[in-house]
């Protein structure tokens, strides 16, 4: 529960950051509806700890029922199993409400603290999911009618059960679940007086928000170029005339969004623009690190390759429906700031210096030899691993730090469709010639969305 009282601490001081954020370029299209939905979720982030005290008594009783009855321990296992995964994703999504809160802090253009501030509120409303979810989960296990039996069968002897212990241990179960659902247990003024009906508010509040800065504010004020970018980044390198020991291919899918302020494109100069190439990675390896020596093979009697983790196209599509805030999360993500100028037919982007987030350090892979020599007595392992580039060295160095786009104009009015597209090729061949590189990236954007 002490993740829960910290998330609603951090995503207060969030929204608060987002908040600030949108009064420093105020006034803009629905302020009035997005300033009273976030007062509301304030208050109830002020509230929420007061109702997570209660619910943290209603999970006390089930720490209890394992006290009493160690036996039937395992039963209980689902709830407990629950409440820890539970738990652990409440530390995940208030890592990305700190996250995004700073991103809402920045000095950025107005289409950038929108964009901002809705991930802060995505994050915010993620954190309430959660915990919708994760009540809810307690309830349906521990309502379950046949659960008090189950528990006590399993904890006491026959000789020794009683009909009063195994109605008191189902009272016990169904106050949990009356607690945190809000059921008569407490009345109106219980603990959680409905916790999980009362976390749904919040969080369609800042659904609701979100609706409202895109659809009143972003749409009216600002435009973006949008759509795919793909690459692929290949590394091999050999020794000893030619003979390959260690390589990778490096696969990136990820989408380009670059926003202008509607103002700034009355006038006959070039457009500045800011965004970013935000996606996911996976990657393949290979290894022969006995090429080094060939003689030593011979004496390796185990060996194998932990591949880097990574997310393909269909993984992230899987996720796509959480959000950034849910990519975010996988080891393989990556966000690397870009600026634009639209002049013309030319779209030119630049692809930043340092990313606001790239490949985690679990993104490498590892090779485990295991050799048993002549002389040893026993088998000993060789581990080496095997570093992988980072999103942002393969977007700017496959676009060269800057890359210009053609852009071709159809269609006229509601119809006027504007999209830029390149393929990006680079082969380097260094290390005296052991060592080849080679990138393909594709980019694309289009104003409106590409169809």
């Amino acid at each position: 529960m002490a993740a829960l009282d910290k998330g609603a601490a951090d995503a207060q001081a969030a929204l608060g950051q987002a908040h600030a954020a949108l009064d420093a370029k105020t006034p803009y299209p629905g302020q009035d509806k997005v300033n009273a939905n976030l007062e509301q979720v304030d208050a109830a982030l002020k509230a929420l700890p007061s109702r997570l005290a209660g619910a943290r008594t209603a999970l006390n009783t089930l720490g209890d029922l394992v006290s009493t009855y160690p036996g039937g321990a395992a039963e209980l296992e689902p709830i407990t199993s629950a409440m820890q995964d539970g738990v652990r994703q409440a530390e995940n999504a208030d890592t990305r409400i700190r996250q995004a809160g700073a991103a809402a802090g920045k000095t950025l253009g107005v289409c950038d603290r929108i964009d901002a501030v809705n991930e802060v509120l995505s994050a915010a409303s993620l954190y309430f999911d959660l915990q919708g979810l994760l009540f809810q989960k307690i309830i349906q296990l521990a309502t379950d009618k046949f659960l008090p039996d189950r528990v006590y069968n399993a904890a006491v002897p026959p000789a020794a059960r009683n009909a009063t212990d195994k109605f008191a241990l189902g009272e016990s179960l169904k106050a949990v679940g009356s607690a945190l659902g809000g059921a008569p247990t407490g009345g109106s003024t219980g603990a959680a007086g409905g916790l999980v009906e009362f976390v749904k508010k919040p969080q369609n509040l800042l659904l609701d928000t979100m609706q409202a800065l895109t659809g009143m504010a972003f749409d009216k004020l600002c435009e973006k170029f949008t759509g795919p970018v793909t690459g692929t980044f290949s590394v091999d390198a050999t020794i000893n005339g030619g003979q390959k020991f260690w390589g990778y291919t490096a696969v990136l899918n990820g989408k380009i969004t670059l926003m202008y302020e509607k103002q700034l494109a009355t006038g006959k100069g070039p457009i500045p623009m800011t965004g970013e190439i935000e996606g996911n990675a996976s990657v393949k390896m290979y290894e022969d690190l006995m090429a080094f020596n060939n003689f030593n093979r011979q004496f390796v009697i185990y060996r194998g390759l932990v591949p880097p983790p990574g997310l393909g196209q269909a993984g992230q599509q899987a996720i796509d429906p959480i959000g950034k805030i849910g990519r975010m999360a996988t080891p393989g993500y990556f966000r690397v700031p870009v600026k634009g100028s639209l002049a013309g037919s030319e779209l030119t982007v630049t692809v930043g210096d340092a990313a606001y987030n790239d490949f985690s350090d679990l993104v490498k892979g590892r090779a485990v030899y295991v050799v048993l020599a002549p002389a040893a007595p026993i088998p000993y392992v060789m581990a080496s691993s095997l570093p992988v580039q980072k999103a942002q060295f393969i977007l700017s160095r496959g676009l060269r730090t800057t890359g210009v786009l053609p852009v071709t104009t159809s269609g006229s009015g509601p119809s006027l469709m504007k999209v830029a597209v390149k393929t990006f090729d680079r082969r380097e061949v260094v290390s005296n010639g052991e060592v080849t590189v080679t990138w393909k990236i594709d980019v694309k954007a289009c104003n409106p969305d590409c169809r």
